[in-house]
This record gives structure tokens, C-alpha cells and sequence, in this order.
């Protein structure tokens, strides 16, 4: 169906209808061609004319035609389409009008976030901890016995003893490998468990009555020996040999003389080693009078090994013997002196020296809180950290030579009695404190004379700390103990083992001597 043209409508509206109402003029307009309600191209755009809005013509009412039977219907009028039935051409603009700006948006401000919930975190079962074994030793067990391989009677092995880690040295000052009591020391190592002969020490110039082996220590692979015959100044004027392990191997690094050494002063009667500090007892040093006795440090740099400083107690006198005992670890060294006066004679007593930036001062004098007549403090002793333990043999609780040890603890740089020690079954003449030696919370004391297995065969205890109490944990004597064996001559713990000497063990004859292990066991 053809449309009709706007316009045209208009005109045909104002004329033919009823309305009596006359219309506005309409301005004239160009007519644009009429497009088919097909086509759907835009029309090209005209420029705006604001027209005056028409009235729409109220269409004739279309009336319900009667059917004549003869008459042909007449054609009914094209019915009047509204404006809006035609699509209005699109206007052309006059001029494009600028875009409105559109505005800069408003900041979005971020709502704060929520924090997440931490996830509880679901706490994983914490594996039970194994406890670690609690070591001790234990009354009864029993030892192994190191002998040498050349042992023979007169020898007496074990005379002397130090152990560390996994080694063990025992001296045998009456050996005669360069002569009648040059002396030597024999070396252990325990591989799997299993204790071998490593090496036997020999002093490159020792000779007949240097008596070598008189006194030992270790630490790592150092170890001194103490030759109080050697005579490189005088008649038992004495020295001391070094001697270093390199891959299984020893040598002799160093042989030790006091700077102003003389004849009789016994130097090496006592050693002690600390990593690459020595110190050498000399009790029969005369500083202030026969016997007075004194104590050197030697420190090595670089394989060489020099004197570092004398040392001498204060109140020292005639016959007190410093340097009886020697024991050191770090920068701290102590000195036994068993005839000191101070509460008594021969009552005893021990020094403690320490080591700041190379120089040695005296700590303190430690004597016995009940010392008396003859208790002979200071015969021997220990150090361990801030432990130190003196031995008196002479102590006479349950009769001459009962003996006892005596515990002391350090705390801000003072000393104090922490504990005495004494056997369970003491007696009279055992000589209890003739050895001493401490580890950590482990202090043992050789009884030599001791009558467990027969006359001086000798014992072993060993005493426990908790806390700040020390109380007795074993008394041991060794496998195969007998009269006169004399286990605990000389003792030294370190760790879970410890080591005793039998001198007088008699296994090749009298006097050859022997030494036993022994193993503190799982609790």
C-alpha cells in the first residue's frame, strides 16, 4: 500500500471533512518523494523546520454498509491514517551540538576490606621426643683391662692415667725401654667399641731413672708426659715431653724445661694439658724455701710451645710443696699444695689461678672448712668448668688415712664448699681422695687402698650431682682384682668412661700393672 505524503493528508484533511474548524495555514514544504514502507533506506536528513503541530482530523466513522442484493458495494474510503502513521523525515540538524561533557566519575571510594578470618590453623600433633638415655655407672659392672704388649713385672702400669674421648693413656715410669726406670706411656684407642694398644711413648733422650710416664695428661691429640729424674740441668732437676697425633700417628713435638730449672726441683711431678695450654707441677721448686714449690704454663703457637708464666701461691712457704697437683681447663688452672699450714700442719691446701689477655692472677686459696693436722688437702685434684675437687687422703673419719674429697663451685668469681665427699664403707688406712677426677656432674676418687678384694686391692667411687647435692653413685672395683693390685692410684673420667690404674697388678709378675675401663651403663 502506498503511503501518502504528509502534507498531502493535511490539505485533504482540512478539505473534506465536516470539521467547520479552520486550520492554522501550514507552511509550505518541499515534498519528498514518497518512499516505499518497503525501502529501508534512511532518508538523507532535511534541514529542521519546526512545524505547526496539525490537528488530527477525527476520522469519519466507518459505517456498517447494508448489503444490497443487486447493488455492487461501493468501494470503502481510504481510511484517514494518523500522523503517526507516516515516519516523520529526520530533521538535519543546523549545527551538531556539542556532546555534552561527560563528567568526571566521583572517585569510587573502596569499602574498606573485611579481613578474611586467619584460618585457625589445626595444630599438627607434635611427635613425642625421645628421651635421651640417661647414663650412670653402676656398681658391680665390670671393666675391661688394657695391658700392653711388652708388659712385664716391675713396670707398674697404670702408676699414671688420663682418658679423652676415645683415648687413654697410662704411664709406666719404672718401664725400661732406654734403661732401668727410664719410664714411658703406652696409648689406647677404643674403635667399635673395642679398646687396642695404639702406641707406646718414649722420650727421644730419656735414659735410665728419668722415670717418664710419672705423671700424664691428654687433651685431643696432645699428650704430656713427666720425667721428674731427667736431668738437664742437675740431678733430678726433671722435664716434661709433648707429644702431638697426626692421623693415628705420634710424634714428639717438644721436650719442656723450666727457664730457671735446677737440680732436685722434680719438674713433671704433675702435668696438666688444655688445648694448647700446659701447666707442669714442681713441688720441689725453692722460690721461698726448700720444697716450697711452684707450677709453669707453657702455651703453644704455630707447633711451638714457650713458657708462658711461674706460678706461686700466696703464704707459700717452706715445705708446703705447690705443685704437688696440677689440673687446668681454659683460662683456669689450679695448683696443689698438700703441706700447707693454713689451719694446721700439713692441713693442705689448693690454689686457683686465672688467665686474662695472657696474664696469670691468683682467684683464690681454697682450704677444707673442718682442715686439721696432717689431712693432706691438696695430695690431688680436678677441674671441670666451674667445679674443681680436691682429694685429702689424710682426712681421719674413720681412722688414719680414712680420707675424703672436697667439692668446690665457682659463681660470679667465688669459690665455695659445695660438698664433701667420702665412701660408704670408709675405713681406716684406704686413702680415699689419693686420685681424683671430674666431668660435668661426674667426680670420681680412687681409694687405693681400699680392702674390697683383699688387702690395698683397692676401689673406685663415684659420685653423682643434681642440682647443687652430691651424693655416691658406685663404688666399683675392677675384674679380676686381687691383693695389692692398688686399683685407684691414679683415676680420670671423661664422659660415659673411666679409667683406673692398677699398678701393682701382677699378671706378668709383681708390679707389672694394668689399667681398667670401665662403662657407665643405660639407667
Amino acid at each position: 500500500m502506498t503511503l501518502i505524503p504528509l502534507v498531502g493528508l493535511l490539505i485533504f484533511t482540512a478539505c473534506a471533512g465536516d470539521d467547520e474548524t479552520q486550520l492554522e495555514p501550514t507552511p509550505t514544504v518541499t515534498p519528498t518523494p514518497a518512499v516505499s514502507a518497503t525501502d529501508e533506506t534512511q532518508l538523507e536528513p532535511t534541514p529542521t523546520v519546526t512545524p505547526t503541530p496539525a490537528v488530527s482530523a477525527t476520522p469519519e466513522p466507518t459505517a456498517a454498509p447494508t448489503e444490497e442484493p443487486t447493488a455492487t458495494k461501493p468501494p470503502e474510503p481510504t481510511p484517514v491514517q494518523e500522523a503517526t502513521a507516516t515516519p516523520r523525515p529526520t530533521p538535519r540538524p543546523t549545527s551538531t551540538p556539542r556532546p555534552t561533557a561527560t563528567p568526571e566519575p566521583t572517585a569510587t571510594i573502596e569499602p574498606t576490606a573485611t579481613p578474611e578470618p586467619e584460618p585457625t590453623a589445626t595444630p599438627l600433633p607434635m611427635p613425642t621426643a625421645t628421651p635421651a638415655p640417661v647414663y650412670g655407672f653402676v656398681t658391680g659392672s665390670a671393666s675391661t683391662k688394657l695391658s700392653a704388649s711388652d708388659s712385664a713385672q716391675g713396670k707398674k702400669l697404670g702408676n699414671s692415667v688420663a682418658i679423652y674421648g676415645d683415648t687413654v693413656i697410662v704411664g709406666a715410669h719404672a718401664d725400661f725401654a732406654k734403661g732401668t726406670d727410664s719410664g714411658a706411656a703406652v696409648v689406647f684407642a677404643r674403635t667399635d667399641g673395642v679398646w687396642t694398644e695404639q702406641a707406646k711413648l718414649i722420650g727421644e733422650d730419656t735414659s735410665i731413672g728419668d722415670l717418664l710416664g710419672q705423671a700424664v695428661a691428654i687433651s685431643g691429640d696432645t699428650v704430656v708426659l713427666g720425667a721428674i729424674g731427667d736431668t738437664p740441668v742437675g740431678t733430678d732437676s726433671g722435664a716434661a715431653y709433648a707429644f702431638a697425633r697426626s692421623e693415628g700417628v705420634w710424634t714428639q713435638q717438644a721436650k719442656l724445661i723450666a727457664d730457671d730449672a735446677g737440680p732436685g726441683d722434680k719438674f713433671g711431678s704433675s702435668v696438666a694439658v688444655s688445648g694448647d695450654s700446659i701447666v707442669i707441677g714442681t713441688p720441689s721448686e725453692t722460690p721461698t724455701g726448700t720444697d716450697s714449690g711452684a707450677a709453669y704454663v707453657f702455651t703453644r703457637a704455630d707447633g711451638t710451645w714457650t713458657q708462658q708464666a711461674k706460678l706461686t701461691g700466696s703464704g707459700q712457704a717452706f715445705n708446703h710443696m705447690f705443685g704437688w697437683s696440677v689440673a687446668i681447663d681454659g683460662d683456669t688452672a689450679v695448683v696443689g699444695a698438700l703441706n700447707d699450714t693454713t689451719k694446721a700442719t700439713n692441713s693442705g691446701a689448693a690454689y686457683v689461678f686465672t688467665r686474662a689477655d695472657g696474664t696469670w692472677t691468683e682467684q683464690a686459696k681454697l682450704t677444707a672448712s673442718d682442715g686439721a693436722l696432717d689431712h693432706k688437702f691438696g695430695r690431688s685434684v680436678a677441674i671441670s668448668g666451674d667445679t674443681v675437687v680436691v682429694g685429702a687422703a689424710g682426712v681421719k673419719d674413720k681412722g688414719a688415712d680414712t680420707g675424703a674429697a672436697y667439692v668446690f663451685f665457682r659463681s660470679d668469681g667465688t669459690w665455695t664448699e659445695q660438698g664433701r665427699l667420702t665412701a660408704s664403707d670408709a675405713a681406716a688406712a684406704d686413702n680415699f681422695g689419693w686420685s681424683v677426677s671430674v666431668s660435668g656432674d661426674t667426680v670420681v676418687a680412687g681409694a687405693l687402698n681400699d680392702t674390697a678384694k683383699g688387702p690395698d686391692s683397692g676401689s673406685v667411687y663415684v659420685y653423682k650431682r643434681t642440682g647443687s647435692v652430691w651424693a655416691q653413685e658406685a663404688n666399683l672395683t675392677a675384674t679380676g682384682a686381687a691383693i695389692n693390685h692398688k686399683t685407684g692410684t691414679s683415676v680420670s673420667v671423661s664422659g660415659n668412661y673411666l679409667v683406673a690404674g692398677s699398678p701393682g697388678d701382677f699378671q706378668k709378675g709383681t708390679d707389672t700393672g694394668a689399667a681398667h675401663v670401665f662403662a657407665a651403663e643405660v639407667q
